[in-house]
């Protein structure tokens, strides 16, 4: 959402600017940190799972015996490129299909929008006209406008609002599904700061979608849960890492030195 910010060294300036070390990490790998330590049950409970996060973009935060994943660059989680359906608008990566594209708070209202579920009078003109812009730039506060409007009419029982939040689960569950494949995961943890006004009615769907999936591959049970820790999971598990950094034992710590 940041479209013009590339090679920013920003750790290094906030260092600078604070005389403080700095971490940075990944909002999806940040909200999988915070589950790790703050999770229902106790630290430790939860040792292999995807964190879905849902905010104004989506990405799965990977959890992997207790260990987070980050990968090479620290961009692990990047799972918005999964191709989950043979139409809708093409993705700014050149795709037809892309989940990412599918079930973000702008892509449900576009899809609202254009199917007659959103008009004028649920929203402003100003949301609506966000709503068909393309692109990493678009005014969020414009989306969150007409996305609590879509919930909004789906709470009241509107049957092509609710169809609307439905097909993003079940879009959803089938990029899930190839991610507890890959990964032989059992659990999926959802949250961040879009997830709490829709999840009532993506849930409807999403767990039976998931188990019932013909191409799901593992036979023990998949648990679909949602994050107890809140709207802020990601800036809580932000200050975890600073914890953990400080306080966790490291082997590299333990190495003797010549």
């Amino acid at each position: 959402m940041m479209p013009h910010w590339r090679h920013v060294p920003l750790r290094r300036a906030l260092s600078e600017a604070t005389g403080l070390p700095v971490l940075l990490e990944k909002d999806v790998t940040a909200c999988a940190v915070a589950e790790t330590w703050l999770s229902e049950g106790g630290a430790g409970r939860r040792t292999d799972f995807a964190f879905v996060y849902y905010g104004t973009g989506y990405g799965t935060g990977l959890v992997l015996g207790g260990d987070v994943v980050r990968g090479a660059s620290a961009n692990a989680g990047d799972s918005g490129h999964v191709m989950v359906a043979d139409h809708g608008h093409r993705c700014t990566c050149g795709r037809i299909g892309c989940v990412g594209e599918l079930i973000t708070p702008h892509a449900l209202v576009r899809e609202a929008v254009d199917g007659g579920v959103l008009v004028a009078g649920d929203v402003s003109d100003d949301a609506l006209a966000e709503a068909a812009r393309r692109g990493d730039d678009v005014d969020m506060r414009r989306i969150d406008e007409a996305f609590g409007a879509l919930v909004g009419k789906a709470d009241a029982g509107d049957a092509a609002a609710l169809a609307v939040l439905h097909g993003a689960g079940r879009h959803l569950a089938r990029a899930l599904v190839t991610i507890v494949n890959l990964l032989d995961l059992d659990e999926i943890v959802c949250g961040g700061p879009f997830w709490a006004p829709l999840s009532r009615h993506v849930l409807e769907v999403l767990p039976a979608a998931v188990r019932d999936d013909p191409a799901l591959i593992p036979k023990h049970p998949i648990r679909v849960v949602e994050s107890s820790i809140g709207i802020d999971v990601a800036a809580v598990g932000a200050a975890c890492l600073v914890l953990d950094q400080t306080f966790s034992p490291r082997p590299s710590a333990l190495l003797i030195r010549a």
